[in-house]
């Protein structure tokens, strides 16, 4: 069976225990945050004031989050950035500060049985 994404569930914000996966719509950009993993990936939209960020369409391990998403208002999430070389006194971070959240809604894959390859 092949994983498929089935209906959407909004929520109005995350906390640090909200889990799964989600896809957070702002103002100009969407992202998904898997939180089971920590990782965030943002992909911008064409009315992003800001326009294409470094590592865009990449997953960044998510260090901490400052101010959990909640629509109306931003978040703020730091992370560590892979390709930064160590400095004597610690690692090197990035943050991202969002603009306005439109929406949170949670990612569910589901299987379903009418695509299954005959045999399968």
């Amino acid at each position: 069976m092949r994983p498929e994404y089935g209906q959407r569930q909004q929520i109005a914000r995350l906390t640090a225990g909200s889990g799964g996966r989600w896809l957070v719509t702002t103002e100009g950009s969407q992202s998904i945050w898997d939180l089971e993993k920590m990782t965030y990936l943002r992909s911008p939209r064409r009315n992003s004031v800001s326009g294409a960020l470094e590592r865009d369409h990449e997953q960044w391990k998510i260090l901490q989050v400052l101010r959990w998403p909640q629509v109306g208002d931003y978040f703020h999430v730091l992370f560590e950035k892979p390709d930064a070389p160590q400095l004597a006194n610690g690692m090197i971070i990035k943050f991202r500060t969002s603009s306005i959240i439109r929406s949170i809604e949670r990612l569910v894959i589901r299987t379903d049985p009418a695509r299954r390859r005959p045999g399968h």
